[in-house]
């Protein structure tokens, strides 16, 4: 799987990169949001995508299939496609975001979200002036369905 990303170089120019993936249901054309907990450090109470920090020397995959089990207990069938990237406000963290398809049934990690939601492209406009939504996964959810 290759989708030109240079992870080498990436780490030498930011401080973090953050794996993220959006789950996709081919059988009902839906992805998966969650809610973070009020109590979490970065972004309480936003909705955001499944994902985290690339550990130091793991690969896109491997941080992925890490990051799935640890997230939502399901396991990865296979990475289809590089949705989005992008670069954080403060110019320290580089964003990727994947498209995936998982099995296994959904379980949130305990005091880290407070609630999630398959979401279709119709659904989307509920979360456009959403409060809790905020503009960097908005738009990768808006690249993702126009793409679809």
């Amino acid at each position: 799987m290759s989708w030109n990303i240079d992870l080498k170089q990436d780490r030498k120019n930011f401080d973090e990169i953050v794996i993220d993936f959006l789950i996709y249901d081919p059988n009902s054309f839906k992805v998966l949001i969650q809610k973070r907990s009020e109590t979490r450090r970065l972004f309480p109470g936003s909705w955001d995508l499944t994902g985290g920090h690339l550990e130091a020397e793991e690969g896109i995959k491997e941080c992925i299939k890490r990051e799935l089990k640890e997230e939502t207990n399901m396991n990865l069938l296979k990475i289809t496609r590089l949705v989005h990237e992008f670069v954080w406000k403060n110019n320290s963290v580089k964003n990727y975001v994947f498209q995936i398809e998982a099995e296994g049934d959904f379980q949130g990690e305990v005091n880290k979200i407070s609630e999630h939601k398959w979401i279709s492209k119709k659904n989307l406009r509920e979360f456009e002036n959403d409060k809790d939504m905020n503009a960097p996964i908005f738009e990768t959810l808006k690249i993702f369905f126009e793409n679809d």
